[in-house]
This record gives structure tokens, C-alpha cells and sequence, in this order.
């Protein structure tokens, strides 16, 4: 039984690897969006706490730590519901910007009230799905960040996504200490995109 369960694992380690072989190129051909968007100061300081937050989720949930990945779900919630859209002119950036930031308050607080861990990784998962268009919307611009995919989130075959500062693949659904692979997939997962506005 051993044996056929790390007999999978390798056979999923090569597979996950040849996928990130296959798609280097994809690395090279990431796109930086240049349409100018006008936002006040306050929402792209709020976006820099919210992201703040969020990256410490990530980083919890790598290492399998739900007491802190609740604490910094909190503090998303929080920081989602208290975006400041002083300065910035344009009523339908802020219908945008409020609807994802109310997806990711309600995810955030759905994720510290689960107890399973698969379940938090899937609300991390909804939160990334708005947290990164609301970033790309704004153009946010306090440094550069990747946006990368996981082929194996869940079920070893749903795919999910996340948001990192590094290009350095750090995989918060598989993490360091997964019930069949220990931390052999890690640093399984690919780049799909980045956004990158600072000047």
C-alpha cells in the first residue's frame, strides 16, 4: 500500500512538473495591461491592506496553520469592508470595486467559521477570484505580484488559483505538510499572470 501511494505521488509529482515544462513559455508571454484608469490614493492604499492580509492567509495556509489563516481572513474582512473611495471619481470603478471587495469580506469570514481545512483552502480560493480582477481594475501598483494555478487544488484534479509577491511557486493548497504528499508539491503549480503598475 506504501508503495502504490508513493508510486501515485511521483506519478503526480512528474505530471504536475511536466505541465510547468510545458508552459515555461507561458512565463515569457505575460501581458501587462497600459489602459489608464483614474483612483483616488485611498483605494490603492486599501488594495495594499487588503493584499497584505490575504498574502499572510496564503502563507498560513502553506504551512497548515488555521489559527493565523483565521486571523488574517479577519483582517481581510475587515479591510474589504472599509475600502476608501476618496478621490476617485468614476461611479462605475466603485460599483466594481465594491462588488469584489464584498465577495471577499463574505469569503474571508465564511473561512474563519470552517473547520476543515479543504474547506478554508476553497473559500482562499473564491477570495483570489475577486481579490486579483479588483487589482487588476484598479491597476494596482505597490509592487509587483503573480498570479499562479495549482492543477491539483483539490481531489488531485480541480484546478485553483492564488496571488503571490514572488515568482517563486509556494502552493497554499498542497503546503507543507499534505495527508499524502507531505511537502513534495509545493512548488507544484505554474505562473498564469502578473500585474505590474509601479513606476
Amino acid at each position: 500500500m506504501k508503495y502504490t501511494v508513493s508510486l501515485i505521488g511521483i506519478v503526480l509529482l512528474f505530471s504536475c512538473n511536466s505541465q510547468v515544462e510545458e508552459k515555461k513559455q507561458d512565463e515569457a508571454n505575460v501581458q501587462e495591461a497600459v489602459v489608464s484608469v483614474q483612483t483616488g490614493d485611498g483605494v490603492k492604499k486599501s488594495a495594499s491592506a487588503m493584499l497584505a492580509s490575504y498574502l499572510q492567509l496564503k502563507d498560513a495556509l502553506v504551512n497548515y496553520d488555521t489559527v493565523n489563516a483565521n486571523k488574517a481572513a479577519t483582517t481581510l474582512a475587515v479591510v474589504s469592508d472599509s475600502i476608501d473611495f476618496n478621490g476617485t471619481p468614476d461611479s462605475a470603478m466603485i460599483k466594481t470595486v465594491a462588488s469584489y471587495t464584498g465577495t471577499v469580506k463574505s469569503e474571508a469570514l465564511a473561512l474563519v467559521e470552517e473547520k476543515d481545512i479543504t474547506e478554508k483552502r476553497r473559500a482562499f480560493s473564491m477570495i483570489t477570484e475577486n481579490l486579483y480582477p479588483m487589482l487588476r481594475a484598479i491597476q494596482f501598483n505597490d509592487g509587483k505580484i503573480f498570479y499562479q494555478m495549482c492543477p491539483m487544488a483539490f481531489n488531485d484534479s480541480e484546478t485553483a488559483y492564488w496571488i503571490s509577491d514572488s515568482r517563486e511557486i509556494n502552493n497554499p493548497y498542497l503546503g507543507t505538510k499534505h495527508p499524502k504528499y507531505a511537502s513534495g508539491m509545493l512548488h507544484c503549480g505554474e505562473l498564469k499572470d502578473s500585474i505590474s503598475y509601479a513606476k
